[in-house]
């Protein structure tokens, strides 16, 4: 955790990219000190902090970047904007990566290479299809220079080992074929085996749960970012997706950069003449802000997805050991199933994302306060019976009823906080 050994990853990272062993599309931003512009809008990016070494390597960065519409500042001098990121490793050294490595390496063609990789992600995620062309998409961004798209051109040993490396690393994989979705954080490429992805915090609103009117428009907005993010991970082209680690600090929220937009574009609407008076402006630029941005649910991403899987792969999880009792079936918040006959575990999953989201992020575990548990008194017994039922895996009513019946109740709260003007 210490800035040497944080300084000591970088140093060596880059030294392996200049000595030709690593490529990646970001290790120029990484390893130069120039800051000429290098990959689209990417410029620079430099190391601040080591967030996590244990399991996995996970850094902080600084990432300065042309700006988007929708961004308030150019914040990095020169027009350009700062934007936090992280960096992230399942090993520290790339050589940990090698048992990962079949056959020769040198000598592939690009397409062998397509082949492999599909493949290799097939194997470790399990996923109902593999996508063939976000694949081909992904290795030709990040990995080859325009002159190399041809589908007969041999891959150097840099490129194979950076590629493989990636392949062997599920969350990898996981955020790669998870690319165009609003479940997960983006991709926005990788230096040898270390791969980069926007920041998106937890939501601060976490901390203001004490009481039950702080804050209580943001949870309710965040509460409905959740319930849409179950319903995208229930839908995904390769099949149901299953969140087995269900805490606080895994998910995070997406910068909202319509906001400003939206105000602006509603105050145009409003008219009141070529100049209207300041404190008009000023009072329109407010409510309008209020309607556009904080009438929906944020977008919550799980940010942290070491142990979530695809159906195939999550039947291989469950399925357990020998078994006394459900409890030894669990696997996180993956509830699990003991045929006491048998002494087995069964290898389907007891609950589902809505209900373990219920249980650990709405209602809330010893020492954490839930996001609704501590809701107004006029919503109160109504949402929490609600909430009750959802996290019951005994319960007979289908969760997906119940996710809906928490949607209305809480759509409702926005409407009666708007016609309120709090």
């Amino acid at each position: 955790h210490t800035h040497t050994h944080t300084h000591t990853r970088h140093v060596v990272q880059c030294m392996n990219y200049t000595q030709g062993y690593i490529v990646g599309p970001l290790c120029p931003a990484l390893c130069s000190s120039s800051t000429v512009p290098r990959r689209d809008d990417i410029r620079h990016l430099s190391i601040d902090r080591c967030l996590a070494h244990g399991n996995k390597i996970v850094l902080g960065m600084t990432m300065l970047r042309r700006p988007h519409p929708g961004d308030d500042t150019a914040t990095g001098g020169e027009g350009f904007v700062e934007e936090p990121v992280v960096m992230k490793a399942k090993h520290f050294s790339g050589e940990a990566y090698r048992s990962h490595l079949d056959g020769p390496l040198g000598g592939i063609t690009l397409k062998e290479a397509l082949e492999l990789l599909q493949d290799e992600l097939g194997q470790s995620i399990k996923p109902q299809r593999v996508n063939e062309s976000l694949v081909t998409d992904f290795l030709v961004r990040h990995h080859l220079a325009p002159a190399d798209l041809t589908m007969s051109h041999r891959l150097s040993t840099a490129q194979l080992h950076t590629l493989w490396s990636l392949a062997a690393q599920e969350e990898f994989a996981m955020l790669l074929l998870m690319a165009k979705s609003e479940a997960m954080p983006e991709l926005l490429g990788s230096c040898g085996h270390a791969y980069i992805v926007r920041s998106y915090p937890p939501p601060r609103v976490f901390n203001l749960l004490q009481s039950p009117h702080v804050a209580w428009r943001e949870r309710v907005r965040t509460a409905l970012g959740f319930i849409k993010l179950d319903e995208r991970l229930a839908t995904t082209p390769y099949g149901q997706l299953h969140l087995c680690d269900v805490q606080q600090g895994n998910f995070g929220i997406r910068p909202e950069r319509s906001c400003r937009a939206g105000r602006e574009n509603a105050i145009d609407e409003h008219g009141g003449g070529a100049n209207p008076p300041r404190q008009a402006l000023d009072r329109r630029k407010e409510q309008a802000g209020r309607r556009t941005c904080n009438t929906q649910e944020h977008t919550v991403d799980a940010i942290d997805v070491d142990i979530t899987f695809f159906g195939l792969r999550m039947k291989d999880v469950m399925g357990q050991p020998r078994c006394d009792s459900d409890a030894e079936c669990d696997f996180f918040d993956c509830s699990g199933w003991c045929d006491k006959w048998r002494r087995q575990c069964v290898d389907t999953r007891a609950n589902n994302n809505m209900q373990a989201i219920c249980s650990k992020i709405f209602i809330g575990v010893p020492r954490i306060t839930g996001l609704l548990w501590n809701a107004p008194w006029r919503v109160r017994d109504k949402l929490q019976a609600a909430l009750t039922e959802c996290a019951d895996i005994t319960s007979m009513k289908d969760s997906r009823e119940t996710a809906k019946e928490i949607r209305n109740i809480l759509e409702e709260e926005l409407r009666t906080l708007d016609a309120e003007g709090s």
